[in-house]
């Protein structure tokens, strides 16, 4: 998902913008909650294998630690607000309790902050 930042410069400045402001509005915000919806499946998608014993415990770690760090994003708790319906309960309550309020890591920056 990542690599599409690299090669697309519109999705590149959004990114770089939701860093560090809260609110996006209409085609920006459109494409920074796709974005971002993919993102929240894919981590979804391994919270779950993890779970179930499918993905190693020291991958899920590192995946677990950049969900921390996109969720970071000014713009992202506002999408996680907004949006975080469409995931299922247990994830819910995984990024709500392990994610959302948990800290940054110090020594790292912010997706989009380079």
């Amino acid at each position: 998902m990542f690599a599409l930042l690299t090669s697309n410069q519109e999705l590149t400045e959004i990114f770089v913008t939701a860093s560090a402001e809260a609110t996006l509005q209409g085609a920006e915000r459109m494409r920074f909650n796709t974005f971002t919806h993919t993102i929240v499946r894919i981590y979804e998608n391994a919270f779950l294998q993890w779970r179930a014993g499918v993905i190693d415990p020291a991958h899920w770690e590192g995946m677990a630690r950049m969900i921390v760090d996109v969720s970071s994003m000014a713009a992202s708790k506002t999408y996680w607000l907004d949006r975080k319906h469409r995931a299922s309960d247990e994830f819910q309550q995984y990024m709500d309790t392990n994610v959302i309020s948990a800290p940054r890591q110090t020594g790292g920056s912010l997706p989009g902050d380079y």
